[in-house]
């Protein structure tokens, strides 16, 4: 037996294991979306390391952490709308963009 065996596990150990699984996706989802708002320079990215805001999961329910991540999600949606037009507006902003992002690919 090398443990890899459901047969082992209960229903509940793996609705359990899925649900877990789903709530690190959320997580990763959610550092995935701060990692390209500061990489494409949005200007408010510390108010949520200052905000210290705390999410609930009881019994494999984590609402108010997947409505965090949508907005993110739109907040990253918007922002990258909002470089496009200023982008057409302002052509040295092109240069200064690549650069950043040259710099921070580097680390």
């Amino acid at each position: 037996d090398n443990g890899n065996d459901l047969q082992n596990y209960s229903q509940n150990d793996i609705e359990q294991l899925q649900i877990f699984i789903s709530l690190i996706d959320i997580i990763e989802e959610i550092l995935q979306n701060f990692r390209s708002l500061y990489a494409s320079g949005y200007p408010v990215v510390k108010q949520y390391l200052m905000n210290r805001r705390r999410f609930v999961c009881q019994q494999g329910k984590y609402d108010q952490l997947k409505i965090f991540k949508n907005n993110l999600v739109e907040q990253l949606k918007q922002w990258e709308k909002e470089l496009c037009e200023k982008y057409k507006v302002f052509y040295e902003l092109r240069g200064f963009y690549s650069l950043k992002n040259f710099r921070s690919n580097l680390k």
